[in-house]
Parts: C-alpha cells; structure tokens; sequence
C-alpha cells in the first residue's frame, strides 16, 4: 500500500510540477479536481455488470489521502533539503538585513512566515492539465528584512548590455534637451505673471515605469544592493485596493515590469526611492565627456515650480488648461481623474494611463494634474507632498492650488509618482577675494575649446558686416545720408553670448587687468524691488540668457569689448577685408538718432506709428517695443496689451525699425557717447514708459551714466573713407 501511495505521489507531483499554486486559475484547476474526485456522481464503471460501490469508496479514500498529504505535507518532505535557505522573519526583526544564498530556479511559497520551494524534484514534463499556468522562473537573490521578503533579481548578459544602451539614449537626450521629452521653462521669456522663479527645465510627462527600471538596472549593475532595496517598487501595494485580490493581481505582477507598461507612470516608489534616482541621474549626466554644462542636479520640484509650470505661468488658473471644466467643447474628458461617482473609466482610463495621454498644457507638459500625483518640496516650511491629484480622486483635486491631500506622505501608494526638474549651476563663477579685491576664474578644457568655436565664429561673421550683424547707414534715406557714409551700425544690442565669448577669451589670454573693468557686475540686479536673485545666479551665465543683452557693464567696459572684436578680427583677416575699417565703438548722439528714425519717418518712435501699438490689421493692438505699461505694470494684461516681457526680453524680439534694426526703443537703454565726451543712453529700457522710450527724449543720464540692469549698447563700425576703396553695400 505504501508503494502505491508514493507512485500516486510521483504522478500528482508530476501533474502539478512547476505550478504557481498562489495564480488564481491554478486554485481553480485544483478546486475543480478535488470536485472531480470527490463527486457523488459514478466516476467508475462497474465492471463486467458488477457494482464495486466498495472498491470505490476505498479508492476515493486513499487518492484523496494521498492527494492532501502530497500536497499539505510537501513543505515537511522538503524543509529538511532547503533548510538553510529557510529565514524566519520573526528570528530577524532587530536585524537590519540577513543575506541568504542563491536559490535554485523555483517557485516560492510562502507559509508561516517561511520561504519553501514547491518542485523540490528534477525537472519533469508537466502536461496533464490545461490550463498550465507557469511561475516565472528567475535566479534570485533573497534579502529578508524585518517582517518583509526582498527579491533581488539576476540580470543576464544581454539583460546588461540592453541596459547600458538604454541608459547613454536617457543621458544623451538629457544633454541635447530633447524637445520632445524635456521643456525648457523660463519665466522672463514666457507670457509669465510669476516671477523669481530661476530657469530649469523640467520633463513633459511624469516619470515612466521605463525610465525607473533603466535606474533600477543600473543599481543591480553596479552592486548597488542597499540603494535599490530602498528604491525598488512595492508592487505589493496594488493589493491593497481591493478586498479581492485576485482582482488586482494582474497589476502587481505586470505594472513595474510587463513592457505594456514601459509607457505608463512609475508608482508605489518611496520619497527616498525618486530621490535616489534624481542624484543617480545627475551623477550620470555630471560623469559624461559630451556634458558641456554642468548641471546642479536633478531634483523633485518645488510647489512654486510645479505650480508655476502646471498654470503655464498664468497666476491662479484653475487647472492647466484654462477653464473651469474638465471637459472640452465636444465632451471629452481632459484629464484622468475620479469623474463620476462609481465609475472610474468614464475618463478613457481605469487606473493610470500612459504618460504622453490628453492634451498638454501651453508649455508642452502633459498629465500635470490627474493620472497620479507628482512630488513637491516645501522648502519654506520643509514638508513634503504630492500636487495634481490622481485617477483616484475627484475634479476638486485635481486643481492646480487644490488642497494637497498627500502632504507628509513619503510612504509609497500606486496614487503617487513624480516629474523632475532639472537646474543648472554657472558657466563660471567669479569668486571674489574682497582682501586683494581679485577675482579667479578657472576654465576647463572643454570651456575653453567651445570659447574658441564661438570666438571663431564672431570672427567670421565680422569679416563679412554686412551679411551678418552691421547695416551700413548710407543705404538710409535720409537728406544727409552722405554723412554716414562709411558707418555700419549693428543690428541688435550686444548679448550676453558674445560678450561672455569676449571675456573668456580675456581669460585664456591672461589679459586679466581689462577682464577686471569689462567684468559686469551682476549684484546690481538687488538694486531693483523685484524678485532679483535669480537674475544674480543665472541672467549672464546660463545659456538660457545667451541671446538677451548684456547688462551691468561699463561704457569702459563696452568700448574694451569693440576694441577686442576688431582686434582679433584682424588677425584671421587673411584677405584684408578689414583693412580699412578704422574702429568698432559706441555710437556717438547723431548716429544713434539717424539710426533709430530710420527711414525718415515723422514719428517720435523708431517705428512709422504715431503710439507704441501695431496698427496693421493682422497684428492690430499688439505692443511694439518691451516697456513700462503704466505704474508697476511691466507686462499689461492677457491677450494683444501685453509686451510678452516682465524684464529684458531677447535682442531679435518684436518687429525691427525700417532700417532694420531691433529694440531702439525699450528692452534696454543703449550707452551713447556725446562730442564733448560724456557718456548717456537713449531709447529707453524695460523699466521706462512710453514718453521715455521717445527718440527725442531727454537723456537724463548725460554725465552720470553707471551701469545697471536697463542698460545695455549696440557698436558703430567706421571705416576710414578713401576713393580708392568701394565698400560693398548690401
């Protein structure tokens, strides 16, 4: 008898070998096979006519004995083999980790708090039943912790080498700023009425299932054990939201790592989980050879940013795209949220949906309310929270100034994921020794190659002024335009690139006397009553500012950087195109007003309209220049009354003067130079009003001009006129 015990032993084994006894559809499969062996209905034939009701019976009674102690009774049968890989949590619970051997491939069973492999026999063929669900089969390291069971996965060869291509993609779209996966966010550009923020850039959609197990990889690469157990996703939690859970298992086993989920936002991380991958990103990013600007870091962002970015800078819009509905002209759902009471899906969406789902708000961002709830700092008070709300909760939530419902929450929920923003520290920095009153600057390689691509490429466009930056003021038609002749004006103000290209060149040539006077002084931006910090940090050394105009300098200072321009112009003139071009400097009264009335126009304004608004059809109403509405009011309101501007807007913004020229009148004031030799600025600056920003206006700074944040200047380049010599005129 107990030989056919053990043979109907091996062939339940064998039936069931390598099941997941835990999978719904297997308890399914053995429910249905003890009702099969337990039914009252006749499962054996009589045989020859005869009824064996007794045989029967005995039959029932061993197969069903043997079928519960085969299958109650494994974990004894087993225990003994596995027993060193047998951790009890409870033996554990002060213990900060135990480190248990490899297992082998196998299916885990938990019961009584202990970890015992089901098929503890060589691997058999397993098709008696249909459906066979099978386990996923991995090597894995176990790490038990108090009361919780860590699985460490094992990653292949090529598992490391996809990993690792992954990964430079990730970074190398970091460094280019892909648009399609990054937005740029500068408030002094964008139609913004929050100000002081500085620039960042921050990531369109929330943070991918994708793109965390990219970082997840990576700590496994690297041996980085601690960090990802403290990182990794408790997949567990889907558990929780629902008393059946064999209604969301599908959604632990599958949502972290299934690739029909790569697209959809990561969830049940910690608070220390997305700030662990935020300093592993900028570790990686800081570590490339292509990194020409460093970052600061990769960071959760601040509820001033995230606000800010979720409103498109348009101060207490209710959700991020305008309205007050969530719905849009033809129904639609806008977001993925909690719409109707018991109906989750109403919206497109049962949980979460992929990150790029619905509209993106003005500033390309896309799911910044709904779908889950991104992470925010509160540096003022040093919370913690979560804003936007998530597809579990209502359209209440889901405003932009909505209550945070999350606040103190660092714990993971399948409610919560995060989008990171990333700031940026200085090209360089000038450290100031306030004892010797020195200034050091130190310059990698990398800076000093790009300067000298950039310092190349100025060249270039001087040895050819009329293609590119300087429009001859002879071509004008002004009754005395033979006084000009042989005078070029440049188009636009000086910007912060090319006078930076100018100073670090300075710096490569040691020529630091004239770096300390051309130097500007950025403290000058806390001499204004706004939100100015930002502009200290990173108005003249963020590349976000390249093509806005530099300010904060000397007349001293701007006379040097023509001087430096011509100069070293000169040395790659190999076909003497500059010969006879005498001096780059700044404009002296007269030129500067021929320049800004342009074609001769009666208007006070650089402009042919008699006002500061544009009076053609298509562009009726919209401001001409960047200036002082009224009192305190820098920007006008919403819609055609706004200049687009709170401080400087770019040298090439609005439309030019007939000439050619941009920004004669607003933006900043451009330095001139009087006969007698005093220095003074006309046209106005984004802190002057429409009378200030007359051509004719009274230079109130003749004999006293400092530099400052409203001033900027523009060069003249004056050639020495000889007969001899044509200058092509465009």
């Amino acid at each position: 008898m107990e030989n056919k015990a053990i043979n109907m032993d091996d062939m339940l084994r064998e039936a069931f070998l390598d099941l997941d006894f835990n999978h719904p559809k297997n308890e399914q499969l053995l429910f249905a096979s003890s009702n099969a062996l337990l039914t009252k209905k006749h499962f054996i034939k009589p045989i020859n006519g005869s009824n064996l009701g007794g045989i029967k019976l005995i039959v029932l009674i061993i197969i069903t004995s043997v079928f519960s102690i085969s299958i109650i009774g494994l974990n004894d049968q087993v225990e003994p083999r596995y027993q060193a890989n047998v951790v009890s949590f409870e033996e554990f619970v002060n213990e900060e980790e135990v480190v248990v051997a490899k297992l082998p491939k196998m299916s885990l069973y938990s019961f009584n708090n202990q970890v015992t492999p089901l098929n503890s026999r060589g691997p058999k063929k397993a098709n008696y039943f249909a459906p066979i669900i099978q386990a996923e089969k991995k090597e894995e390291l176990k790490i038990y912790r108090p009361k919780e069971l860590v699985e460490i996965p094992e990653l292949s060869p090529d598992d490391v080498l996809l990993n690792e291509k992954r990964k430079k993609k990730l970074i190398k779209d970091l460094l280019k700023f892909e648009k399609t996966r990054f937005s740029e966010i500068n408030s002094s550009v964008d139609n913004s009425e929050i100000k002081g923020l500085p620039f960042f850039s921050i990531w369109k959609t929330e943070l991918s299932n994708f793109e965390y197990k990219i970082f997840l990889n990576d700590l496994l690469i690297n041996q980085r054990r601690e960090s990802y157990i403290n990182a990794r996703t408790h997949d567990e939690i889907w558990l929780e939201l629902s008393a059946d859970t064999s209604f969301m298992k599908p959604m632990e086993e599958m949502y972290s790592s299934h690739p029909a989920y790569y697209e959809y936002p990561v969830v049940n991380i910690s608070r220390e989980g997305a700030q662990l991958f935020c300093d592993w990103l900028t570790s990686e990013v800081n570590k490339s050879v292509k990194n020409k600007e460093k970052l600061i870091r990769i960071r959760i962002p601040t509820d001033k940013e995230w606000e800010y970015v979720a409103s498109s800078g348009k101060k207490r819009q209710p959700y991020p795209w305008g309205g007050d509905f969530v719905r849009n002209s033809k129904g639609n759902y806008l977001a993925n949220f909690y719409p109707v009471k018991g109906n989750y899906v109403a919206d497109g969406a049962f949980f979460t949906t992929k990150v790029l789902s619905y509209f993106p708000n003005e500033f390309g961002v896309y799911n910044i309310v709904g779908n889950v709830a991104e992470m925010v700092d509160y540096p003022h008070s040093g919370e913690i929270g979560a804003k936007g709300g998530s597809w579990k909760d209502s359209a209440a939530y889901i405003k932009i100034y909505a209550e945070d419902i999350n606040l103190g929450i660092s714990e993971p929920k399948p409610t919560i994921g995060f989008r990171p923003v990333i700031v940026y520290q200085k090209e360089i920095q000038f450290n100031v020794d306030d004892e010797k009153d020195e200034v050091s600057i130190v310059l990698t390689e990398e800076q000093i190659a790009a300067n000298n691509k950039r310092k190349a490429k100025k060249m270039s466009e001087l040895l050819n002024l009329v293609k590119h930056d300087f429009l001859p003021m002879s071509m004008s038609k002004l009754e005395d335009s033979e006084v000009f002749k042989g005078v070029y004006i440049q188009k636009t103000e000086v910007s912060n690139i090319d006078y930076k290209t100018f100073l670090f060149d300075l710096i490569i040539q040691k020529r630091m006397d004239e770096f300390h006077i051309a130097k500007p002084n950025q403290e000058l931006w806390r001499s204004l009553a706004i939100p100015n910090e930002p502009y200290v940090e990173f108005y003249f050394f963020h590349s976000a500012y390249d093509h806005f105009p530099v300010v904060n300098i000397t007349a001293q200072g701007a006379e040097l950087y023509g001087k430096w321009l011509l100069e070293e112009a000169k040395k790659v003139d190999q076909k003497n195109k500059l010969s006879h071009l005498k001096r780059l400097r700044l404009p002296n009264e007269v030129e500067w007003t021929a320049a800004a009335t342009a074609l001769g126009q009666h208007s006070p304004y650089p402009w042919k309209e008699k006002g500061v608004r544009n009076q053609e059809k298509k562009h009726r109403g919209k401001a001409l220049a960047n200036f002082k509405t009224g009192r305190g009011d820098y920007m006008g309101v919403a819609g055609n009354l706004n200049d687009n501007a709170d401080i400087i807007a770019p040298i090439r913004s609005y439309w030019p003067n007939n000439f050619g020229l941009y920004n004669m009148a607003g933006n900043v004031a451009e330095m001139i130079q009087y006969k007698d030799g005093d220095y003074g600025c006309k046209g106005g600056g984004w802190n002057s009003n429409a009378e200030q920003i007359k051509i004719n206006a009274i230079d109130t700074t003749k004999g006293y001009l400092k530099p400052g944040p409203t001033i900027g200047f523009r060069l003249v380049g004056e050639y020495i006129p000889e007969s001899s010599t044509t200058i092509k005129e465009k």
